[in-house]
C-alpha cells in the first residue's frame, strides 16, 4: 500500500475525444493551444506533488522505525500488520494514511495529506492528532469503533475507510418471509432466521445492515435473489455508516422500525433461477 496516493490532475474529470461532434462534457481533441499549456501546468503541478507526497511517507517511515524502537522495541522491524486510508467526511482531499503495528491495535501511526504531520500511538490520539480533532470527537470515536469491529471479521479489511454520518434516505432489499420480523423489531442481522441472505448466505455476512444509496443499486441484489423480496426505505439521518468491503453501504447497529417504510413488496424470483 502507498499510504500518501498520488493525486490526480486538478483537471480530472475532462476529457478529450476524437469525435465529431464531442458529446457533452468532453472536448474535441487535439485541445486548443491554451489548453495544451494548462494541462503541462495541471501535471507539473500533479507530479510535484506526488513527489512532495512521497518524501513525506520516507520520512514518516523513518520517524516510525524510530518510535517504535524506542516505544515498542519488540515490534522494531516488524512493520505495520495493517493499513489503510482514512477518509475525512467534507475533506476527500485531506486523507490520513493509517497504519495498526500490531494485532490488536493497540500501537498505531498516521500520516496525514496535505500538512503531511504525523503522530505514533493509540488509534484516538493518532488520529485526533493529525485531524486536528479532540479526542473525544465522534468521527474519531466512529473510526475507531470501525477499525475494532474488522478485527473481528473473517473477512479481509478494507484498504480505504469511509465512515460518515448518513444523509436522506438509503434502500434495503431482504426476503418478503423477513417482512413481520422487521415490522416489529426493524432491521437487525441477530434476527436472522429461516429466510438466507439474498447471496444464499445462511448466516449474516458481516454484523452489519447492508444498504444501497439508491434504489438503482438495489438491482444487483435482485438479480440474486433466491425469493420473493421487499424493498425498504431506511431513513439514515444521523446514523454512521461506512463504506463496506465490498463497495456497498453498511450501517453497524440495528435500524428500528421508526426509521423504515415499505417502498416495494412481493418482487418476483428472477427468471433466470
Amino acid at each position: 500500500m502507498t499510504a500518501a496516493p498520488r493525486r490526480k490532475s486538478r483537471r480530472h474529470g475532462t476529457f478529450y475525444v476524437l469525435e465529431e461532434p464531442p458529446p457533452p462534457t468532453r472536448r474535441q481533441w487535439p485541445p486548443p493551444e491554451p489548453d495544451r499549456q494548462q494541462i503541462d501546468v495541471d501535471y507539473l503541478a500533479a507530479w510535484t506533488d506526488a513527489d512532495a507526497d512521497d518524501a513525506a511517507y520516507c520520512d514518516y517511515e523513518r520517524e516510525r522505525d524510530k518510535w517504535v524502537r524506542g516505544n515498542a522495541p519488540e515490534l522494531a522491524g516488524l512493520g505495520p500488520v495493517h493499513q489503510c486510508l482514512l477518509v475525512q467526511p467534507g475533506r476527500p482531499e485531506s486523507g490520513v494514511a493509517f497504519e495498526e503495528l500490531d494485532f490488536e491495535g493497540r500501537i498505531c501511526g498516521a500520516l496525514a495529506q496535505g500538512p503531511r504531520n504525523h503522530a505514533f500511538g493509540s488509534a484516538v490520539a493518532v488520529i485526533s492528532a493529525v485531524t486536528g480533532r479532540e479526542s473525544d470527537d465522534p468521527w474519531v470515536a466512529a473510526v475507531c469503533r470501525a477499525l475494532d469491529r474488522e478485527r473481528t471479521w473473517d473477512r479481509g479489511r478494507r484498504p480505504r475507510l469511509v465512515v460518515e454520518q448518513g444523509q436522506g434516505e438509503m434502500f434495503h432489499l431482504t426476503a418478503t418471509q423477513n417482512r413481520g420480523s422487521i415490522t416489529q423489531h426493524g432491521l437487525d442481522w441477530r434476527r436472522m432466521g429461516a429466510a438466507c441472505g439474498i447471496a444464499g448466505s445462511p448466516e449474516p455476512e458481516l454484523p452489519a445492515i447492508f444498504l444501497c444509496e439508491d434504489r438503482g443499486a438495489i438491482s444487483f441484489f435482485t438479480m440474486m435473489a433466491r425469493t420473493t423480496t421487499d424493498i425498504w426505505g431506511v431513513r439514515v439521518d444521523g446514523l454512521w455508516t461506512e463504506n463496506g468491503p465490498d463497495g456497498w453501504i453498511i450501517i453497524p447497529e440495528p435500524v428500528p422500525r421508526s426509521r423504515l417504510h415499505l417502498v416495494e413488496t412481493d418482487q418476483p424470483i428472477p427468471r433466470h433461477r
